[in-house]
């Protein structure tokens, strides 16, 4: 989009205003004009360059357009401003005020901060600002954002943050010594080391209650014979199942991740790849927090990887113990599963008997449109239309009998259904008093 300016004695502003948009042509929808033939010397354009799809234009051709345009202006006497260039701008300028501010922000509290650690909460605290850590970048998210903001995109490096830490001591010395940067990469390498070595041990304190607690339902509640148990029985054992599932899901997820660390470890101490390889793979360690060079921590991680896999085939094998003793127990308590399953069939009877009362309704309003259709037809009142119509209503009715059907069905064996949950209540009701008695 370009502005066109040129004096005008009949405005108060002495300036008219002209816009001319120079979009995409499409060669299918428009008509080649002869300047699109040509180029700024008069040689004439190949036809890949003359025109194509929107957006897809050839370089030559824009810039053609573009030397047509000055060419214009300078004939007319005109001034060219170019919008573009200008919103270009204005994006670039609109949060500029803000990012200083948060710059500033960040900076003051940093002055005041020995680590991250209470940067972070004295930023959470004082200007509800959350400093987001992802491996080595460093990002804010302020209250009124949804995406974090890095610390490049407010004119500040990683390096310029550590120095500005701890009162602000390195800040008149300019760069730090490179035995002191070491150090403090280092130092904030180990503090993530040891943040991901907690959560694990956390998750591991997870695994050992939910066992724990496993362990003493099937001892205490399952194993104990001639008791008929509650609904908060049934409903503890669902729950303790499903944490039992959830905890084998969230080991196996900390194994897929270690597993996938030390496969990139692997290819980084692998002298077959190349350099290039081997330094890629070598930066994915390094941004997960460890060292690719220290053979320690790789052994931690290789020990980590085989408790994670004793704890999952652990609570494995106690969810199957979990599942197998829920059997037994629903054999010997089997009278709440027929009262269960006699509500769960009436529910469903009452929700098919409102589906196919609908669907009938809705095919005989059906048959009752195509109906008046025909009609409109037989008194040649848009009678080719009316037919139309007429066809149309009358698929929709042949689709709504057929769900009508199948709804029948459907009803019929839930009813059936029905009636063997009857018996079968009835018949654990019976074995239930000769075992009371």
């Amino acid at each position: 989009m370009a502005l066109l300016l040129e004096p005008d004695p009949a405005s108060k502003c002495h300036f008219r205003y002209i816009h001319i948009s120079v979009n995409s042509v499409r060669a299918e929808n428009c008509k080649e004009q002869d300047w699109m033939r040509v180029d700024a010397d008069g040689a004439v354009l190949p036809g890949a360059t003359r025109a194509g799809n929107k957006h897809h234009d050839d370089a030559r051709f824009i810039q053609h357009c573009q030397d047509w345009l000055l060419d214009y202006t300078r004939e007319h006497s005109l001034t060219l401003e170019d919008n573009n260039a200008k919103a270009a701008e204005h994006k670039a300028n609109r949060f500029d005020g803000c990012y200083r501010e948060w710059a500033e922000i960040i900076r003051s509290a940093a002055r005041d901060s020995q680590n991250l650690e209470q940067l972070s909460d004295k930023l959470l605290k004082e200007n509800n600002i959350r400093l987001v850590r992802r491996g080595r970048t460093i990002s804010i998210l302020p209250p009124d954002r949804k995406k974090p903001i890095r610390l490049g995109t407010l004119g500040m490096t990683n390096e310029d943050l550590y120095r500005l830490l701890d009162n602000g001591r390195y800040t008149e010395s300019g760069n730090l010594p490179p035995e002191q940067e070491q150090e403090m990469h280092q130092d904030e390498e180990r503090k993530y080391i040891q943040w991901l070595r907690l959560r694990r041990e956390k998750n591991a304190l997870k695994t050992e209650d939910t066992i724990a607690i496993c362990q003493a339902l099937i001892q205490d509640k399952l194993h104990a014979e001639g008791r008929l148990y509650t609904d908060a029985d049934f409903r503890e054992l669902d729950y303790l199942l499903k944490k039992a599932a959830y905890v084998e899901r969230d080991l196996q997820t900390e194994a897929d991740k270690l597993d996938a660390l030390l496969d990139r470890w692997r290819q980084a101490m692998d002298p077959d790849l190349s350099q290039t390889e081997r330094r890629r793979h070598s930066s994915y360690v390094r941004w997960c927090g460890c060292d690719p060079d220290s053979f320690v921590e790789l052994q931690d991680l290789r020990n980590e990887r085989d408790i994670i896999r004793l704890e999952m085939e652990h609570i494995r094998s106690v969810r199957e113990g979990l599942v197998q003793a829920a059997d037994k127990w629903h054999d010997r308590n089997d009278i709440l599963l027929p009262e269960k399953e006699l509500q769960w069939t009436i529910s469903r009877k009452a929700q098919l008997q409102d589906q196919l009362m609908n669907c009938r309704a809705s095919r005989k309003k059906l048959e009752k449109i195509a109906y008046n259709c025909q009609r409109a037809a037989m008194k040649r009142i848009n009678n080719f239309e009316q037919l139309a119509k007429a066809d149309k209503f009358y698929r929709l009715r042949e689709e709504k009998l057929q769900r009508e059907k199948e709804l029948a069905a459907q009803l019929r064996a839930v009813k059936k259904q029905e009636r063997s949950a009857r018996q079968n209540l009835r018949d654990s009701s019976r074995k239930s008093a000769e075992n009371a008695r």
